[in-house]
C-alpha cells in the first residue's frame, strides 16, 4: 500500500530503523571518541559530539526504535528494549549499564513530554558531562 511505502506504519518505521543503525552507530562511535579529549581532538568533533550526535541519535532511538516498539509492546518493554539496543549501540564506552540507564531515563522522558527535544537536550548533556570529564 501507499502507506506501508512511505514508511508511515510502524514496520515502515522499523525497516528505516534497520538500515538506519549501522550508519547511526559508526558515527556515534567516531564522535564521542573524539570528543572524549577534546584537547587531543578537534573542537569540531567535540561540537559534533555534543550537538549533533546526540539529535541523530535521539531521532534513531527514540524517534524511530522507540516509538515503533511503543507501538507494539508497551510504553515499559519498548523503553526497555530501545534502552538495550542504544547500550550496544554504545558497547565500545564500556559503560553497558550506565548507558542502558540513561536510554531509560531518554526513552520517558520523550514518552512524559511528547517531543524529542526534551530528549536531546539530556543527551547533549550527557555527552557534554563525558566529553569535559
Amino acid at each position: 500500500s501507499d502507506r506501508a511505502r512511505s514508511g508511515a506504519d510502524a514496520g515502515g518505521s522499523t525497516s528505516l530503523a534497520a538500515r538506519a543503525a549501522p550508519a547511526i552507530r559508526a558515527l556515534a562511535r567516531g564522535l564521542e571518541r573524539e570528543a572524549a579529549s577534546p584537547a587531543q581532538g578537534s573542537w569540531a568533533v567535540f561540537f559534533l559530539a555534543v550537538l549533533v550526535a546526540p539529535f541523530i541519535e535521539e531521532l534513531f532511538f527514540r524517534g524511530v526504535l522507540f516509538a515503533a516498539l511503543r507501538a507494539r509492546l508497551g510504553v515499559v518493554l519498548a523503553a526497555a528494549a530501545s534502552a538495550a539496543v542504544f547500550a550496544l549501540a554504545h558497547a565500545y564506552q564500556f559503560a553497558g549499564y550506565q548507558v542502558f540507564a540513561v536510554g531509560i531515563v531518554l526513552a520517558l522522558a520523550m514518552q512524559r513530554t511528547g517531543t524529542l527535544w526534551t530528549p536531546m537536550l539530556i543527551h547533549a548533556g550527557w555527552n557534554l558531562l563525558l566529553a569535559l570529564g
